[in-house]
């Protein structure tokens, strides 16, 4: 079972990756071609698939680079 189908989709919910920018998006200070960025799209597709919105989502992450991601998704998050 995948983290995904635990988390199950929501029938007839459109939500738009855009709503899990901020509304003041902090200008990225990851490294042009860091993967990071990547992780970021996809984070965003996939909730927007899932149909959840940010206030459905907790995003926990951890030190460096990558704990920055929280700054720049809209959600509950640390």
């Amino acid at each position: 079972m995948s983290a995904f189908s635990a988390i199950g989709e929501r029938e007839g919910q459109d939500v738009d990756q855009n709503e899990f920018t901020p509304g003041i998006e902090p200008q990225a200070t990851w490294c042009p071609g860091c993967g990071d960025f990547g992780v970021l799209k996809a984070l965003k597709g996939a909730m927007a698939e899932l149909g959840r919105s940010p206030d459905e989502v907790l995003l926990v992450t951890g030190i460096g680079c990558s704990g920055k991601l929280s700054s720049y998704f809209e959600s509950y998050g640390f």
